[in-house]
């Protein structure tokens, strides 16, 4: 699952694609989401908040693999991110730009390798 549909997101699905895994892009813009859709067919696109506990939820995040959160607000994706990790999800990356930031991934549940 990824939360944003920015270029990133774009980007890793076709990589996930090309290694047969299945993704599902969340993103709020309509029109980004739309673009998702189009251009990637098998893809599963959702028009929703991408930070909303509800949404992801209601999206099976519980049952997902993996989850990048790659929204523009670092917080969110920081906060998103130890919501999915709270939820089981094994691999969780969040997209962060701001290095002040980084004492908030130090004491996460499950690093990365």
């Amino acid at each position: 699952m990824i939360a944003g549909g920015s270029r990133i997101a774009a980007y890793l699905a076709t990589r996930f694609l090309d290694m047969n895994i299945a993704v599902k892009i969340i993103e709020k813009n309509l029109d980004k989401a739309l673009d998702h859709a189009l251009r990637f067919p098998d893809v599963t696109v959702i028009c929703g908040d991408g930070t909303d506990q509800a949404t992801l939820l209601s999206e099976n995040l519980d049952g997902m693999d993996g989850f990048v959160s790659l929204t523009d607000n670092d917080e969110e994706n920081v906060i998103i991110s130890m919501f999915a990790e709270q939820q089981g999800v094994e691999h969780v990356v969040p997209k962060v730009n701001r290095v002040e930031l980084g004492f908030l991934l130090e004491n996460r549940a499950s690093p990365m390798p």
